[in-house]
């Protein structure tokens, strides 16, 4: 009988069946019990006599079998059943070392920038923060408009593998290497699987295997960069947004500089050791990601691997063709320089007036400087204004430089066509006060002749009378 009741549950269990139900099909179409109705009530027996399990027998050799967190799997699907169930241990028990594994989700920002242009409020930012699961420090972050893109998930990665100064010095922001330590990558980012994430480990699976894709939706899986993330009090009423008073890029410099805050100001006491706690103790330390990367680092205890800046350029970068003119790089409108690219010789390649193409990378949410390839080594320049003027309008996104661009076309086009009203406004003035032709005359031919008689005295009254040089 036993034998029969694991054959039936097998063949009938899956998401949604109850046991009831397996129950009741199993006695009827495999072990032959029939129905019988009497007194208005209904009964289950078998035609020869046979035993037959009760439900609570039936259900007892099930779960004997496959145990309840099995059963309920089947029936509620895992997610469900992970969130009911509360976790034992700590989620950190099974690491040892700083990047052993990396957490990687994104989240939208709770206000909205405002356009540079307008009032209007921009896409949602959407930031996907890498953060270390042995110690919670925030390795890496990066951005993207709209949706998780794998945009923002490649320019996290870059700036976990850059100096956290030269990220500073992209944006503009008074960042040290000693606030911000991490520079290394880790060999086994998890991700969360969102649209991003799935374009991240197609284009990098190479570079660095997924040693673990959690499905979307399960924030037990990634349980360390979930509760890390910013918190929003959700309100009730009428949908609601709050426009912020700030650019796009002024909340992605922002961001950026929350993440090296939660650094030093998340509490991580309950990941410390017995000689941690004496050594936080010992120097008055405070229980920070910040301050437990620096103990773990400075024991040599990370499995970040490093690797050169010009790697990293080209590996999260987005490519781009650029064009070289004799006064420099241009991308768009923009137009790039520096000291390196002067010497290389580079700009005087191509001919007066003309231009080439050159291979370069750009960090799609901060063009105030980008990158070229140059005989196979990485050439870094920055953006100049063609006046003097305040540099920190050059800080934008790729996205508003295009934008920038399309305003750029079309003041031209306003040009072309006011200076076309202009002439001809010009010319019906002259020809209002003069009585002729803004060009009138007829062609001769020959040298004018050296004027004489009645026409120099002329050129002579309009210069007006010559001035003697006096006598020292």
């Amino acid at each position: 009988m036993r034998k029969s009741i694991l054959e039936g549950y097998s063949k009938r269990a899956g998401l949604g069946v109850r046991m009831t139900d397996i129950h009741v099909d199993t006695l009827v179409q495999d072990m032959g019990c029939k129905i019988e109705k009497k007194n208005d009530a209904f009964k289950l027996y078998h035609p020869d006599n046979l035993p037959f399990p009760s439900y609570y027998q039936f259900r007892k050799a099930v779960l004997d079998s496959k145990g309840l967190r099995q059963v309920q799997v089947t029936l509620y699907g895992k997610e469900r059943v992970k969130h009911s169930l509360p976790h034992l241990g700590a989620f950190t028990e099974r690491l040892a070392n700083l990047l052993e594994s990396l957490e990687v989700d994104a989240f939208r920002v709770g206000d909205r920038a405002t356009s540079m242009y307008s009032d209007d409020p921009m896409s949602v930012l959407c930031v996907a923060r890498g953060i270390c699961a042995t110690s919670g420090e925030v390795v890496g972050i990066g951005m993207s408009l709209g949706s998780e893109t794998s945009e923002a998930y490649r320019a996290m990665l870059f700036s976990m593998a850059i100096p956290k100064s030269k990220l500073g010095q992209l944006f503009g922001l008074p960042i040290t290497d000693q606030e911000w330590p991490p520079k290394e990558l880790s060999l086994s980012p998890t991700s969360d699987r969102g649209p991003g994430s799935k374009d991240l480990a197609t284009e990098l699976e190479e570079r660095f295997p997924m040693r673990e894709i959690t499905p979307s939706n399960s924030g037990q899986s990634k349980a360390l960069v979930e509760s890390s993330q910013p918190k929003k009090t959700k309100t009730e009423g009428p949908k609601r947004f709050k426009l912020s008073h700030l650019d796009v890029m002024e909340m992605a410099r922002r961001e950026i500089l929350r993440a090296c805050s939660d650094n030093h100001t998340s509490n991580v006491s309950k990941r410390l050791t017995p000689d941690m706690i004496d050594h936080f103790g010992r120097l008055g330390l405070a229980a920070t990601p910040h301050n437990l990367w620096n103990y773990m680092s400075d024991r040599m205890r990370s499995d970040g691997v490093s690797i050169p800046f010009d790697q990293a350029v080209r590996a999260f970068c987005r490519p781009v063709r650029l064009v070289v003119f004799n006064d420099g790089v241009w991308l768009g409108q923009r137009c790039y320089r520096s000291e390196e690219l002067a010497a290389s010789g580079l700009l005087e390649r191509p001919r007066p007036g003309l231009s080439v193409e050159v291979s370069g990378y750009v960090l799609q949410m901060c063009v105030r400087t980008l990158w070229i390839e140059n005989k196979g080594k990485i050439m870094e320049l920055n953006a100049v204004l063609r006046l003097r003027d305040d540099v920190g309008q050059l800080m934008m996104t790729l996205d508003q430089l295009k934008d920038q661009m399309k305003a750029l076309a079309r003041i031209e086009s306003i040009t072309r066509e006011s200076s076309q009203g202009a002439k001809a406004e010009y010319r019906r003035a002259f020809k209002e006060a003069v009585g002729k032709d803004w060009d009138a005359g007829e062609v001769k031919t020959g040298s004018p002749k050296r004027p004489s008689g009645t026409t120099a005295h002329e050129e002579r009254v309009v210069k007006g009378p010559e001035r003697k040089a006096k006598r020292a």
